[in-house]
């Protein structure tokens, strides 16, 4: 196994923790009176709607590829576990800017010219000047407290939406030189007809396999690989925090 046992009940423990409060947080988020429908629909058919999406996402990474996993899994299980990640990096970012959205709706807010918000500039930071400047300070200040996170996450999502998607490799070696020369016997004895040595060979190099949990995007751009499993963890713990916090704010505004 990739992680101790201590790491597993960590994660696993964790895990739960983090549902709990993504649900309590969505419950906050129906019961909240908005003043405007905008508002209420960015909060119910956009918010609540992707942390129903989290939850099922994370759900089912921790179901295809356990924390405690042993084996190399199966192809289809790692491509899957792949979609439920893509799939939770995109909205994660979307409940980011449906919160921007809350906030400007509730808010009746515009440009200090008096011009209305265009889609592609609302966004939870400094970039949006005018919403950021009308943000509670405590609000902002949680912000700039997760700045490494808020930046971890925007890449990963820059890379999935425009460069390079988010990949699980199917498996790991360790000896790549030794793997690479053991492939390259396999192949020229199948050219030559030897179909035993081939079989011999590749099960030799089969059994080098290993699997490791993290998830990456580009060599090209020596993107750093993570641990998935913590990596999900930390992710809908940090929305719901984040989350949280927003309604309390908007509750006291």
């Amino acid at each position: 196994m990739y992680f101790t046992q201590e790491h597993i009940d960590q994660l696993i423990e964790g895990f739960v923790e983090a549902r709990e409060h993504l649900n309590a947080c969505k419950e906050r988020f129906i019961l909240h009176e908005f003043a405007t429908r905008e508002a209420r629909e960015h909060a119910h058919h956009g918010l609540c709607r992707r942390l129903e999406t989290l939850d099922h996402a994370v759900d089912r990474v921790y179901e295809l590829l356990p924390p405690d996993i042993d084996d190399i899994p199966p192809r289809g299980d790692v491509k899957e576990a792949t979609i439920h990640i893509q799939a939770s990096i995109s909205n994660i970012i979307g409940c980011l800017d449906n919160l921007a959205w809350i906030w400007i709706n509730e808010r009746n807010l515009k440009h200090r010219d008096g011009s209305t918000f265009r889609t592609r500039e609302v966004k939870l930071s400094r970039d949006c000047r005018d919403l950021w400047r009308d943000l509670p300070q405590r609000f902002r200040d949680q912000i700039v407290e997760f700045r490494d996170w808020f930046t971890h996450i925007t890449e990963w999502r820059d890379a999935l939406v425009h460069r390079i998607p988010l990949y699980i490799p199917p498996y790991c070696v360790r000896d790549t030189e030794q793997y690479n020369q053991l492939a390259k016997q396999a192949n020229e004895a199948l050219r030559n007809g030897d179909l035993e040595l081939h079989v011999r060979l590749k099960q030799q190099y089969e059994e080098m396999h290993y699997f490791v949990p993290c998830i990456m995007h580009s060599f090209e751009e020596e993107a750093e690989p993570a641990v998935f499993h913590a990596n999900l963890v930390a992710d809908i713990k940090t929305i719901a925090v984040l989350a949280n916090l927003f309604l309390t704010c908007l509750e006291e505004a």
